[in-house]
């Protein structure tokens, strides 16, 4: 967001510019991938500020990444709205196809859903509510809940499509009957679609592209929280192809879905495993490490030092979660404990516990970590870091855990766990094996990242 008061006052318009790639992929590691559009958007940017600054034209100037807007534009409706997906101009691509809008392949009238309260779930009706679903359309498997008035008339038959109509807009799922009964909360939207026209598949599928994330940008009322109620919804327009061809559009992606759901099943599910030889010594933790108690007050920090939370922590796996800035300490408030490279995080309060980070770099962490540094010349950390995570160190360290408000593993509680010291090359070996299988599931998490780029693209051609 650049803001120039001066600019401003001279000129007309507004320019927007979107960045979708930055030269790395959205996986835990940040591997560089060739699309990049940094580069071309600083271009645009600079080349929208000249013409701006020197009183040019901009209205017969493209852009490559972006459009430039006229400020009366922006101010027609009142909302000064400053997405600016909403106004880039769209024309239909495809030629194929008529196009219909999405109350013209629904049974009846779009419903909105019960207004009933979450209660324990009773082992019959599952209430399903927006925190159920992910963004990709998937049912949770977390809290389990049931509604606290249950009515037929929000049961959901095979089929069905919901949309979200507010918070997070725009999020679909396609109910597929299991036997079971599931009753649908008020602030979702139900589409019974005529499959004598459409398929379901197909139109869930149609939430799965740009067309339908830049038609949600450009709809959403802002305000607290984003809205889009039945009526828009329903005049959302795409591409009807035949019976036949939607079967086939399904196919193909169900075939990349597949492979997608297997990934997912690597990699949700690899933990590495230390398989305790009984012959090895075992000592205790404190033995082997000390905790940082070197602290930091934020007037001494410098924002471009990294800073670890806990939430920064995939639980399991020890991957910084994707997205994590550790670029920037300026938000600190208070003292933090200083770490360097080599040395093992680990979070202390529950439920927390196998948060465990290999630090690769120097930094500040939470006062809800211990920064662990080895003090025995038998410990490479790298395996330690493994071996902390475990199930056996967890559920010691569960079992030692105090307090009823914050519950957390004390130090000395902490420091006297015990734990197997194997000779150093059995660590290495280790390692070495754990690196094998961690290799294995990176490249599942890329062939997740193909193929969904695969069902995007399949989705593309239907606009065509």
């Amino acid at each position: 967001l650049i803001l120039d008061k001066a600019l401003a006052r001279k000129s007309d318009s507004i320019g927007f510019f979107k960045v979708d790639n930055d030269g790395y992929d959205l996986g835990a590691q940040r591997r560089p991938i060739d699309q990049n559009d940094l580069p071309q958007v600083r271009t645009d940017v600079q080349e929208y500020l000249r013409r701006a600054r020197a009183g040019e034209p901009t209205t017969d100037w493209n852009p490559i990444t972006g459009q430039v807007v006229h400020r009366e534009k922006i101010a027609a409706d009142g909302e000064y709205n400053l997405s600016g997906e909403r106004y880039r101009v769209r024309t239909v691509r495809s030629t194929k196809w008529p196009m219909v809008r999405l109350g013209d392949v629904i049974l009846g009238k779009p419903q909105y859903g019960s207004g009933a309260r979450k209660v324990a779930y009773d082992g019959t009706v599952r209430y399903v509510r927006i925190t159920d679903l992910t963004d990709s359309g998937q049912l949770l498997d977390g809290e389990v809940v049931s509604p606290s008035d249950v009515d037929p008339k929000y049961f959901l038959m095979d089929g069905d499509l919901l949309l979200a109509r507010t918070g997070s807009v725009g999020r679909a799922y396609l109910h597929a009957d299991d036997g079971s009964q599931y009753q649908y909360a008020g602030y979702l939207i139900r589409f019974q679609l005529d499959t004598r026209i459409v398929l379901p598949k197909f139109a869930f599928n149609l939430t799965r592209s740009s067309q339908w994330s830049d038609w949600i940008t450009s709809n959403v009322k802002t305000g607290t929280l984003g809205n889009i109620n039945a009526k828009q919804y329903a005049s959302f327009e795409f591409p009807l192809p035949p019976l036949d061809l939607q079967a086939e559009v399904v196919a193909e992606i169900e075939g990349y879905q597949r492979v997608i759901d297997g990934a997912r099943m690597v990699v949700d599910n690899w933990r590495p495993r230390i398989e305790v030889d009984p012959e090895w010594p075992v000592v205790e933790l404190g033995e082997l490490f000390a905790r940082r108690n070197g602290s930091v007050q934020p007037g001494e920090l410098s924002n471009s030092i990294a800073y670890v939370r806990l939430e920064d922590i995939e639980g399991g796996t020890g991957f910084l979660l994707d997205g994590t800035d550790l670029g920037d300490a300026s938000t600190v408030k208070s003292a933090k404990t200083k770490f360097y490279e080599q040395d093992i995080l680990y979070g202390k309060l529950r439920p927390n516990l196998n948060k465990v980070w290999l630090s690769d770099r120097e930094g500040i962490c939470s006062t809800d970590i211990y920064a662990l540094t080895p003090v025995n010349g038998k410990v490479n950390p790298e395996y330690y870091a493994h071996a902390l995570r475990s199930p056996d160190f967890n559920d010691a360290a569960v079992a030692r855990v105090s307090g009823a408000q914050l519950p957390r593993i004390s130090w000395t509680a902490f420091a006297t766990l015990p734990i197997p010291l194997p000779p150093h090359d059995v660590q290495r070996n280790v390692i070495a094996r754990i690196a094998e299988e961690q290799t294995a599931v990176n490249a599942n998490r890329d062939l997740m990242t193909k193929m969904g780029e695969r069902v995007r693209e399949a989705v593309a051609r239907v606009w065509r």
